[in-house]
């Protein structure tokens, strides 16, 4: 799998080389820093973290006497769309592994 990296949050940058016992060190990093610029980037999208919310809702039965509350289905915590079944992600693209970004 492709692992992708965000050079300038990383604070990845060109090396002076008056800052090194030997010159020639900045010269390879430069180097290779430059190979890197060359390379195509990667369309790529941060992952949103959600989790499932019980959806209970209270009902009454046919004969009204005593209302119960029953799990009717699940509620994204990022979008709040509303599912019968726990799924892996949402329909809005949210990664449900209970790491909730909300």
């Amino acid at each position: 799998m492709a692992r992708y990296i965000d050079i300038e949050g990383a604070g990845i940058g060109k090396a002076n080389r008056e800052q090194f016992l030997v010159p020639e060190f900045a010269d390879g990093w430069n180097a290779v820093l430059k190979i890197l610029e060359k390379e195509p980037t990667a369309d790529v999208v941060e992952v949103v973290h959600g989790y499932w919310i019980e959806d209970i809702k209270e009902i009454v039965p046919l004969n009204g006497i005593v209302p119960i509350k029953a799990l009717v289905g699940y509620r994204c915590s990022v979008c709040n769309r509303a599912e019968f079944n726990k799924e892996p992600y949402c329909n809005c693209g949210a990664k449900m592994d209970g790491k909730g970004d909300t």
